[in-house]
């Protein structure tokens, strides 16, 4: 009897800190990945909405249900095995529905069969964490995000510097608010007509999707160029590390990374994020944050 107490406190004390643990990873990941993709609204009211709903309910759904299950194992094990059910179906990916699914599950049990003695210390201790990460990291993302430099001027702009000097496509076609996979990208730069305001029947190769060399070149930060190169490793490397501002980006746009003109492989092609760093992904995938402007 006295050895299965134990047991039941040693895994009330391992559940407990591992739901610390995914909630401070979750925490953290969700605060940083918000404003790194999102925050990318005029209002902030529609910021916020967008940071707790898309980036933050995973922390808050694992704080709420850990807190009901610290309190009503029962019912707390149960929640935990429906939301692992629901992530099944929720994520497409096999590994996001693992992500969710076997913490869960490990949750499931631990509640259930766990001994828990500081509820309330456990309880308060998940919030402050959560908040901690919150405001620590929050905080100074929105003061650098609303002090971005942005001229409101989205017509053709042509900059030159950092031996580079191309006319950068107007908003529109050539320059759109959402994301589209490499080959539309690539095509509808090829038929933009010299304006750069809407795209011929034909091919004229007037406009074309920029290099990486050329985009990192490009890169400004306080409307000052952060004079990017690509080193021999293929790195991309600034004196200070370029923003998502104008006159490159929309500050206000969902678009995050620039197709270029380089594929690594038949199936992927290279991106440049806002914030001057270099990835590949597969020319098929056309998320909302993968977007374009062509040059000339």
């Amino acid at each position: 009897m006295i050895a299965k107490n134990k047991l039941k406190k040693i895994v009330g004390w391992v559940t407990a800190t591992i739901s610390l643990l995914i909630i401070t990873f979750w925490s953290y990941w969700g605060i940083n990945e918000a404003f790194h993709e999102g925050w990318y609204h005029s209002s902030l009211s529609q910021n916020l909405l967008l940071t707790f709903i898309q980036y933050l309910s995973v922390p808050i759904i694992f704080i709420t249900l850990s807190i009901v299950s610290f309190n009503f194992k029962k019912i707390g094990s149960i929640l935990f095995v429906g939301l692992a059910v629901f992530s099944i179906f929720f994520f497409n990916s096999l590994s996001g529905r693992l992500l969710i699914l076997i913490p869960l599950l490990i949750f499931a049990f631990g509640f259930y069969f766990g001994k828990f003695k500081h509820k309330k210390i456990f309880s308060y201790s998940l919030i402050l964490i959560f908040l901690l990460i919150i405001f620590s990291f929050g905080i100074p993302q929105i003061i650098k995000v609303e002090n971005r430099f942005n001229d409101y001027n989205f017509d053709s702009r042509i900059v030159v510097g950092n031996g580079v000097n191309l006319t950068w496509a107007p908003q529109g076609i050539g320059f759109p608010l959402e994301g589209t996979n490499w080959d539309i990208a690539k095509n509808n730069c090829a038929r933009l007509n010299e304006e750069g305001t809407k795209l011929e029947n034909a091919t004229k190769h007037i406009w074309r999707l920029p290099s990486r060399d050329e985009i990192v070149r490009s890169m400004t930060r306080k409307n000052n160029n952060v004079l990017g190169t690509i080193n021999e490793k293929g790195l991309a490397q600034y004196e200070k590390k370029p923003d998502k501002e104008t006159p490159l980006w929309n500050p206000h746009s969902q678009v995050i990374y620039y197709w270029t003109n380089e594929s690594k492989n038949e199936k992927q092609a290279f991106l440049v994020a806002y914030n001057g760093y270099i990835l590949e992904r597969n020319k098929n995938f056309g998320a909302n944050y993968q977007g374009y402007r062509c040059v000339k």
